[in-house]
């Protein structure tokens, strides 16, 4: 496995970080409350085209949809360069372990299982740098969406 932290601009196999990937595969996740209900999606980039979108899944955090899209897609994609816009899915499987106050312990425990069953792959796990690439194209779009639901903007004036 080769992994890459958040010293990326640092690390030889990151390339160019001013070149906005254009091949490999993305995940992303959306979680609506915390817990709440969420989903997950595997996006190609070198395609630019959904995959797999999951169902819905409830009492789950964004986190657990995170870690789940991740192993989703080294299972069935870890030939190609994976890359997630979340720092603690891509911790949680580089440490093989997951750290979550959640209790939805079937949740967890898929997530455990998943991290079994990709022990024996090969895989590169990457994280996608928004700050500098932009949105994550496997993104659902729902950020703007929730946070107007809530008065959002208003709340964050104070």
């Amino acid at each position: 496995m080769t992994a890459i932290n958040n010293f990326d601009f640092l690390n030889p196999e990151n390339n160019d970080l001013n070149t906005i990937p254009k091949t490999g595969i993305i995940v992303d996740a959306s979680c609506m409350g915390n817990p709440g209900v969420g989903q997950y999606r595997v996006y190609s980039l070198t395609e630019s085209k959904v995959l797999y979108q999951s169902g819905y899944f409830e009492n789950v955090t964004n986190n657990q949809m995170e870690a789940l899209a991740a192993l989703h897609a080294i299972a069935k994609h870890h030939e190609e360069i994976i890359y997630t816009d979340s720092q603690t899915a891509k911790a949680w499987i580089e440490n093989k372990c997951i750290s979550t106050s959640s209790n939805n312990h079937g949740m967890n425990a898929r997530i455990l299982a998943g991290l079994e069953h990709i022990k024996s792959l090969s895989y590169t796990l990457r994280l996608w740098q928004t700050r500098i690439w932009g949105e994550n194209p496997a993104d659902f779009g729902r950020k703007n969406k929730f946070r107007n639901q809530f008065n959002y903007g208003k709340l964050m004036e104070k």
